[in-house]
C-alpha cells in the first residue's frame, strides 16, 4: 500500500479503491495500520469530499528501505553483477525493483523466470 501512495502527494482513496477493485471501506481498513504506525495520514472527508491519504516522512523512509532490500535481493539473483559496474543497468534495476514491489503479479512473473529449472532425470 505504501508504494501505491509513493509519488502521489495527496491520493484520493475512492479513486485508488476503484483502481484496486475494493470498496473505500476495505481500503481504509488496509491503511489503518499504516496510519497507526505513523507511515501515512488519512484526512477525513468534509461533506462528501473523498478521503485523502498522504505519506509521512516515516512512510517515505519505509519505502526507501523496502526498495533497497528488494534491490539487494535482485542483485543476489543476478549473481556476481555489481551496480557499480554499470550505472545504466543500476538505474534499470532500481526501476525493476519499484515495479516488482508495486505489482505482485509482476513479482510472480519475474521469480518464475529467474527460478532455476529442475534437472531432468536421464
Amino acid at each position: 500500500m505504501l508504494l501505491r501512495l509513493d509519488g502521489h502527494p495527496r491520493l484520493d482513496l475512492t479513486t485508488l479503491a476503484a483502481a484496486l477493485g475494493v470498496t473505500p471501506g476495505r481500503l481504509g481498513s488496509l491503511l489503518a495500520p499504516l496510519a497507526a504506525a505513523g507511515l501515512v495520514t488519512i484526512t477525513s472527508s468534509p461533506q462528501g469530499t473523498p478521503l485523502i491519504a498522504e505519506l509521512t516522512p516515516a512512510g517515505a523512509d519505509a519505502i526507501e528501505r523496502l526498495v533497497r532490500a528488494r534491490q539487494e535481493g535482485l542483485t543476489r539473483l543476478l549473481g556476481s553483477w555489481s551496480a557499480e559496474l554499470d550505472a545504466q543497468l543500476a538505474g534499470r534495476i532500481q526501476q525493476l525493483t519499484q515495479d516488482v514491489l508495486r505489482d505482485p503479479a509482476r513479482r510472480s512473473q519475474l521469480l518464475a523466470v529467474l527460478a532455476p529449472v529442475p534437472a531432468r532425470s536421464p
